[in-house]
């Protein structure tokens, strides 16, 4: 299987690999264990390749990711060529972020309490000072 696709860093798969040779739900003939070659590439440049053997009678996942971008990705089934195997769903994923961003829930509150400083600053500052009224004593009398 050859699959070519967008620039990917991270690429995935579910499979699921039969033993029983019911109709409908296993293989063909006598079931074989299978063996897999992934192997990715960058245009028609091999980045490099891994093996696969896959559990019996079990949906897996397989995922891997790769430091250098890829376009394309072939599965090639290297023991058990007369099995059924089952393919799922399949992921691919783009250029990883370089930088994690700020919460933007951290940047509003710290806003918040720079603006509530502010405020109390300047009612401070701007507030009069009170005085008591002066009353004339008794002496003051005229």
């Amino acid at each position: 299987m050859s699959m070519k696709m967008c620039e990917g860093y991270a690429f995935g798969f579910e499979m699921f690999e039969p033993t029983s040779s019911a109709l409908n739900i296993g293989c063909n003939t006598t079931c074989v264990d299978s063996t897999f070659v992934v192997q990715l590439f960058a245009g028609s440049t091999s980045l490099g390749s891994f093996t696969l053997t896959p559990q019996n009678d079990t949906v897996q996942f397989f995922g891997f990711w790769n430091s250098v971008a890829f376009d394309k990705i072939t599965i090639t089934e290297t023991v058990g060529s007369n099995d059924n195997e089952y393919f799922g769903n399949f992921y691919s994923g783009g250029r990883p972020s370089s930088s994690v961003p700020e919460p933007v829930s951290f940047t509003l509150l710290a806003t918040g309490l720079v603006g509530l400083a502010r405020k109390r600053r300047r009612q401070e500052v701007t507030r009069p000072i009170r005085t008591a009224p002066v009353r004339p004593s008794g002496n003051d009398r005229r």
